[in-house]
């Protein structure tokens, strides 16, 4: 399934500046035209409150304040109805409980790997 510019968005949520520009580099290889950025939950939570449209949501998990879990729970709470890709460096699994609770989708590993971000997002 080949990616179109017009009909494909993904918010990359992501505190580290590095991260989120190489998500970016990364969504823009795979022709992905559409990406916003965020640099906390919080921010994340304002996005999708302004703009529900995203067909999928990239979220870090380790962040400050808000972390990931807590961010795609209030997200799911807003009425969301688009995937959430778990993004972590520390492993994690579809079983774990927290990954369960904030009913994400997926999962893909740092540092993130072109060919499995591009079968991950085209799932």
């Amino acid at each position: 399934m080949e990616m179109m510019e017009h009909d494909f968005s993904v918010l990359v949520v992501d505190d580290n500046e590095i991260n989120l520009m190489l998500m970016e580099d990364i969504l823009e290889v795979i022709d992905v035209k559409h990406v916003k950025t965020v640099d906390s939950g919080e921010g994340a939570i304002d996005e999708i409150k302004q703009n529900p449209n995203y067909d999928v949501v990239v979220m870090d998990i380790c962040m400050p304040v808000i972390d990931g879990y807590e961010a795609s729970k209030r997200i799911r709470q807003l009425g969301y109805s688009g995937r959430i890709i778990a993004l972590t460096a520390n492993g994690l699994s579809k079983d774990d409980p927290k990954f369960f609770e904030a009913e994400m989708d997926d999962i893909l590993l740092k540092p993130v790997d072109l060919n499995l971000i591009k079968k991950v997002l085209c799932a």
